[in-house]
């Protein structure tokens, strides 16, 4: 019976953060029976002294930081809006949106393993809070504590300015805190994508240039699976070429047409296959499986696993530094909103009920999607 690894590494880890959260209960606190926070001191000393680098600096980034959070969160919402519009007009336009959570299959990403995401939102959510906390501290706001917390089994962290302070501070002041923990997660996700791409990849992809595949997985119903070709042949020459990696595989392939007669050797036979469409429209023929290296060490493991981590935390920042710029109720972008409104409507309680209605159609745009999303999954 096969092991399902992600199940398994899932249920130490929960395992491990209940232990931990029993054997700490006294400064555990449950909220609603599914918000489970506990607090620390961890990192305010860091956060203090960062924020006395270079506090001209930091303002400037800060403000930047301003332009750039309300410049996301307007076209983010546009693009929403005219996208959900679209799944009333036309049924078949795919989801804007989509959980990013382990097993989950969002069109044109592989599927989330379960490590990549537990890795990839503790670097983001810490380093989103400690962006929070650094700024706080730029403008002398006490800060009371940090700490993990878990939604249900989803992990996040927090920073706990005094909230006093902060409503006493220029509106600038509590604009640049809010906006710095996605601005900062935008600024990882660059910096997780530029490295990866430029460095880990070309280092990993040298390391194999000439390791061979093997035929890893073989999806039903395509050419490959009428062909008598097994998991774990190597390939040896697709139309008389011979092929060393991965690379030149999709190289061969994409020259390839739908429909198109192709001749595919491996230790084991020589079989002539016929292409299909391509999924996705891509243009070029399809096969209907995935090819690993033949020969790989141990270096190479711990190399490509870096290079998909590093793939994830792009993707995980990135998408959580937007998120949070929406005009919706739980997040900074919502809180952003809600002091604009308060700028541009001189009446509080005017422009109160008309952030909450901003933030009411925000929701429903975010329930439509995933509702679509949901729908096409299954």
């Amino acid at each position: 019976m096969a092991i399902n690894y992600d199940l398994t590494l899932a249920i130490v880890f929960y395992a491990i953060v209940i232990i931990f959260f029993y054997l700490n209960r006294k400064n555990v606190q449950i909220q609603g029976w599914i918000l489970f926070i506990y607090r620390t001191k961890l990192g305010l000393k860091l956060m203090d002294k960062l924020s006395k680098f270079f506090p001209k600096l930091l303002h400037s980034i800060g403000l930047f930081g301003i332009f750039t959070g309300f410049l996301a969160m307007f076209g983010l919402f546009a693009f929403l809006v005219y996208q959900t519009a679209l799944l009333f007009f036309r049924p078949e336009t795919p989801a804007a949106l989509a959980p990013l959570l382990p097993g989950v299959k969002i069109p044109g990403l592989p599927v989330l393993p379960f490590w990549y995401f537990i890795i990839g939102i503790f670097i983001t959510v810490v380093l989103h809070e400690f962006a929070h906390g650094v700024y706080a501290r730029l403008y002398n706001i006490k800060m009371k504590s940090s700490g993990l917390a878990f939604f249900g089994p989803l992990p996040a962290a927090f920073v706990e300015p005094d909230e006093k302070e902060m409503n006493k501070v220029s509106v600038q002041k509590q604009l640049s805190i809010l906006t710095m923990g996605s601005f900062t997660n935008l600024i990882l996700a660059v910096a997780f994508l530029l490295v990866g791409s430029f460095l880990i990849a070309p280092y990993a992809n040298n390391l194999i240039a000439d390791s061979g595949i093997l035929v890893d997985g073989i999806q039903e119903g395509f050419p490959i699976f009428f062909s008598g070709i097994q998991s774990g042949e190597q390939i040896i020459a697709i139309n008389g070429i011979e092929v060393r990696n991965a690379q030149e595989f999709v190289n061969l392939l994409t020259k390839t047409k739908p429909n198109e007669e192709v001749t595919i050797e491996t230790d084991k036979r020589t079989v002539k296959v016929t292409t299909f469409a391509h999924p996705k429209g891509a243009g070029y023929g399809y096969l209907g499986l995935t090819v690993v290296p033949a020969n790989i060490t141990l270096w190479e493991v711990v190399v490509f696993w870096f290079l998909r981590l590093f793939f994830w935390v792009w993707v995980i920042s990135f998408g959580i530094g937007l998120f949070n710029w929406l005009p919706f109720f739980i997040t900074d972008g919502g809180k952003m909103f809600l002091l604009l409104s308060q700028i541009l409507i001189k009446d509080k309680k005017k422009a109160n009920l008309f952030w909450l209605r901003v933030n009411s159609f925000c929701l429903f745009i975010i329930l439509a999607q995933l509702i679509a999303f949901i729908f096409k999954l299954f």
